[in-house]
């Protein structure tokens, strides 16, 4: 599989097609829809919609939502990028892993070569990103990527979020 960029173990590329599948299974986990909300994903064919809207977002803004993949097998663990929400200065980091790969660090390892994307190609000075005040896991990946929390806020289609800022160096 050709990438984008990789870490060691985690190779980043661009949603296709074939990803639908276990972007179905993604967006109906239990976790997805309590912390991130309902996308509409509720078919194989909402799930190829999803997967056109993730593409789209890279052709208006040059990046997105980059599939995250397990490089010794090319398995697919889930999602790691930055999202354009046209409401903050900076673009959002979001990630979100399909439970058997969960608490095993690809999310800040996969994380950290976003950054690294975000600084040096996209020459971003900062970056935001959204958790649920609930959701201790992502806050704490986000904490440990340098992350500080501004509060909380509401931001339409999804429920209340904790804002975090990094600044790049």
């Amino acid at each position: 599989m050709r990438y984008a960029f990789a870490t060691g173990r985690v190779g980043l590329r661009q949603p296709v097609e074939d990803d639908a599948p276990w972007l179905y299974t993604l967006n109906n986990d239990p976790l997805w829809e309590r912390f991130i909300g309902n996308r509409g994903v509720h078919t194989l064919r909402g799930a190829k919609r999803y997967v056109m809207m993730t593409q789209n977002h890279f052709r208006q803004w040059g990046y997105g939502l980059w599939v995250m993949e397990r490089r010794m097998d090319g398995q697919p663990m889930g999602l790691c990028g930055l999202v354009n929400r046209g409401i903050f200065s900076a673009p959002d980091l979001g990630f979100a892993l399909l439970e058997k790969y969960r608490r095993k660090g690809f999310v800040c390892e996969a994380s950290e070569a976003v950054l690294e994307q975000a600084r040096v190609r996209y020459r971003f000075s900062a970056i935001s990103a959204l958790a649920h005040p609930q959701n201790t896991a992502s806050c704490n990946v986000l904490n440990r990527l340098g992350f500080v929390g501004y509060g909380q806020i509401c931001i339409p289609k999804l429920a209340r979020q904790r804002l975090f800022w990094r600044t790049l160096k």
